[in-house]
């Protein structure tokens, strides 16, 4: 009995193994999404260099390419984030919040892709033809505006204590 023990305890790592290999996993994906993160950058500044020094004559879509995989990325890891807790919580429960949560994380991103679909589409078309500015910007003005509110929903009740 005591030598099965033994061998169940050698075998299986501890809870402390287990939180250092937590903690080892958790600052691994932190690592990878921050070269990712500047992989995509600098990809992007390469091609927009490109493009503004005339050695191209690509599209504006084509060097925003980049930024919008990046982009995909986020709205992949955002829908993973759902199903799974989706799984572990009960949706029928409580639909509003979930509802109110996909809102919220998901409306940043799709109005940054819309900002720079219109500012590749201003930037590749003529300008007599091309979209006035003021429409141009909504998507940023919007963008800004929601991360003034939410900025100040969470700081507020710091400030006030």
């Amino acid at each position: 009995m005591v030598q099965l023990l033994q061998k169940l305890s050698a075998s299986s790592p501890s809870l402390i193994g287990r939180r250092k290999h937590y903690k080892y996993k958790v600052r691994m994906a932190l690592l990878h999404r921050a070269l990712i993160a500047w992989f995509v950058a600098l990809v992007f500044l390469i091609l927009l260099v490109l493009q503004l020094d005339h050695r191209t004559q690509w599209s504006w879509f084509l060097v925003f390419i980049p930024i919008w995989f990046w982009d995909c990325l986020i709205i992949v890891l955002l829908a993973h984030h759902f199903i799974t807790l989706a799984r572990t919580q009960h949706l029928s429960s409580k639909p509003w919040y979930f509802l109110k949560k996909l809102v919220t994380l998901m409306s940043p991103i799709l109005l940054k892709i819309t900002f720079q679909c219109l500012i590749c589409q201003r930037l590749d078309n003529p300008p007599a033809s091309a979209i006035p500015l003021y429409y141009l910007f909504i998507p940023l003005w919007l963008l800004l505006a929601r991360g003034i509110v939410e900025i100040t929903r969470v700081l507020l009740p710091v400030f006030l204590e």
